[in-house]
């Protein structure tokens, strides 16, 4: 997933700069992205998804997790949580 997002980033953005971060949320994992360069028609893009955004849903679904964008300007934020569950083990390093 990390792959796909910045992938696109990098392939249908304008922008200058990236900021990834992966923390634990709970039992979970939190995947937050922001990056500038984006507009209207992007974020219409998003949500109308073909082919690698429509994987990476189809993936997060799979994971009971969810999948959320919001434009600001031009800063696009996305953020993704993957739930963990009590046959999953997470450690903290």
């Amino acid at each position: 997933m990390t792959k796909e997002l910045i992938n696109n980033i990098y392939k249908h953005s304008q922008g200058t700069y990236l900021s990834y971060q992966i923390q634990q949320a709970g039992q979970g994992i939190a995947i937050e992205l922001e990056s500038d360069g984006a507009d209207g028609r992007d974020l219409d893009a998003i949500l109308s998804p073909k082919r690698g955004v429509l994987l990476m849903k189809m993936l997060v679904n799979t994971q009971s997790g969810e999948l959320n964008y919001q434009l600001n300007g031009d800063v696009l934020s996305t953020r993704i949580l993957l739930k963990g569950g009590p046959h999953e083990v997470i450690t903290s390093r």
